[in-house]
């Protein structure tokens, strides 16, 4: 008994041919409707790219239908879909936008000039440390003293 299909077994595929038109939050189609939900933007945003790219949709009628102002906005949506498909037009936090200043080193610095004075307030510890060389927000200071139990209490 042979399993393998030959290419003659294998059905014919043949391009599928039909128009979608987009009603509100619904997509309408020969073989019926499917509906999408208005806070789904990465749809949403699918939905833009295909009406611009493959509807020939103009593009500021496009940017106008989603609420968007700037082409910056469609062509960089365009590019994160074609690198990375569908995926890439979910939402991501932005996640920190660079590395933190507040290293080991820094955080034993600002502990130890606390308790050396405790009546040291953190722009006083800001101070000391940009007179060493160490340029840190008063905020930081303030936040470390805080996840030390540091802070003065008012």
């Amino acid at each position: 008994m042979n399993t393998s299909a030959s290419q003659d077994d294998l059905p014919k595929t043949r391009p599928l041919r039909f128009e979608i038109t987009v009603d509100g939050a619904t997509i309408r189609g020969p073989g019926g409707e499917l509906p999408l939900s208005e806070n789904d933007d990465a749809a949403q945003d699918f939905l833009l790219i295909l009406a611009r790219e493959v509807g020939g949709v103009r593009l500021e009628r496009a940017l106008k239908s989603r609420g968007y102002q700037s082409r910056a906005t469609y062509y960089g949506k365009l590019k994160r879909y074609i690198q990375g498909g569908l995926a890439a037009l979910l939402p991501q936090s932005p996640g920190p936008r660079g590395n933190s200043q507040r290293s080991s080193d820094i955080i034993k610095r600002i502990v130890s000039l606390r308790y050396a004075d405790p009546r040291r307030n953190a722009a006083a510890i800001a101070a000391i440390l940009k007179r060493s060389g160490i340029h840190i927000s008063i905020r930081s200071i303030e936040r470390t003293l805080t996840e030390y139990g540091l802070s003065k209490s008012r």
